[in-house]
């Protein structure tokens, strides 16, 4: 008698978060690093102990990668754009 096969369902949001992270790096990273975060969050709490957690975690990183590569770019450009004003002259 062949052994029973049961198949194995894995959420899609994992999936979705890593493509999603990923895509953050290069294309509109505001707005889909912010998705990647929330996606993450999601696929993280449906994964509980199953299949996709690493997708999920990838996927998490890559969304806080994206945003606090912003956050750093925004803060730096506020910097030069104070230290041009101060120094130009009036």
């Amino acid at each position: 008698m062949p052994a029973a096969v049961f198949a194995v369902s894995t959420s899609t949001w994992p999936s979705t978060t890593r493509w999603v992270g990923s895509a953050g790096l290069s294309l509109v990273p505001v707005l889909l690093g912010a998705f990647a975060v929330v996606f993450g969050h999601l696929s993280w709490s449906d994964t509980a102990g199953g299949r996709g957690r690493g997708m999920a975690l990838a996927g998490l990183v890559l969304g806080y990668v994206v945003l606090f590569v912003l956050f750093v770019v925004g803060v730096v450009a506020t910097l030069l754009a104070v230290v041009a004003a101060a120094a130009a002259p009036i």
